[in-house]
């Protein structure tokens, strides 16, 4: 089965910086600091150039900066000046020069460019495409318990991807850590394999816990199959209800494999149910992480 990737890591770019607050130029006791050669001031300074927190946006100072950094070995830099190429934040877009970045840094390190190498290689964004070397780098960052990547690498052995053979087993540890973590996806992966026995003892209970954690947060294949799952273990008026009231919500949500759910349950329940159904439905608000 053919499945999108993630996206790429690009966010820590533009996390604030706390301590610079509005000016056109920044803090003097940074800016000396960066101009010692204190490597943490650089990338801080780098980062505020690039995206103008506190400063003047200016991307050849970010440049600048970040590069400084990066002369030393710093991760944090390599992999900024990797999200700068690659974005086109540097002023130009360019992807083989994000992926020699990011290659610096994977190899000091820095799980979240591992992570994106891993993608750009499996892709072929960059540099030559290489699923084995990428499942390769997207598995050192698994090791470095990166949610997204344990959930990359438990999906490559439970779906038969990226070289790997479909291996329920090997999937399964993955895929509860990066459940544990708070990945939605694996959540409901989790909870699957627990309802069908799939690598773990099936335990539909546990399928149900993993699989409301991911339908509460607004996980639209999670809701699907955690109704499906309650109306197939719970033949009560209450749980029919609720049931329905998740499959109604995933439907919502454009989930296609509610619609057979759907039609099974809808005319068992007498009318007054299924608008209390509908009235749940409509009323769900997904939790916050």
């Amino acid at each position: 089965m053919k499945r999108n990737f993630p996206t790429l890591f690009l966010a820590l770019l533009a996390s604030p910086i706390a301590s610079l607050v509005a000016l056109a130029a920044p803090p003097a006791e940074l800016l000396a600091a960066a101009e010692r050669g204190d490597a943490a001031a650089q990338v801080k300074l780098g980062k505020a150039y690039a995206k103008g927190n506190g400063v003047t946006k200016d991307p050849a100072q970010a440049l600048q900066w970040l590069q400084k950094a990066a002369v030393s070995g710093n991760a944090d830099a390599e992999f900024q000046l990797g999200v700068l190429f690659l974005t086109g934040q540097s002023g130009t877009k360019n992807s083989q020069e994000a992926s020699v970045w990011f290659r610096k840094a994977a190899e000091h390190g820095n799980a979240i460019a591992q992570f994106n190498l891993g993608l750009m290689l499996i892709r072929g964004d960059g540099l030559e495409r290489d699923e084995a070397e990428g499942f390769r780098r997207i598995n050192q960052a698994a090791d470095q318990e990166m949610p997204e990547a344990l959930e990359k690498v438990g999906s490559a052995f439970y779906f038969g991807e990226l070289g790997q053979k479909r291996d329920y087993k090997k999937a399964f540890p993955f895929l509860l850590k990066a459940a544990r973590l708070g990945r939605h996806p694996a959540q409901n992966t989790v909870g699957m394999m627990y309802r069908y026995g799939h690598g773990v003892g099936l335990d539909v209970e546990a399928a149900k816990v993993w699989l409301r954690q991911a339908a509460e947060h607004g996980d639209a294949k999670a809701q699907s199959n955690l109704g499906t799952v309650i109306l197939s273990q719970h033949h009560d008026t209450r749980n029919q209800i609720e049931g329905l009231k998740w499959l109604l919500i995933a439907q919502q949500r454009g989930e296609v494999t509610a619609e057979k759910g759907l039609s099974m349950v809808s005319m068992k329940l007498a009318p007054a149910d299924r608008a209390e159904a509908r009235r749940l439905a409509s009323e769900f608000t997904p939790k916050q992480q």
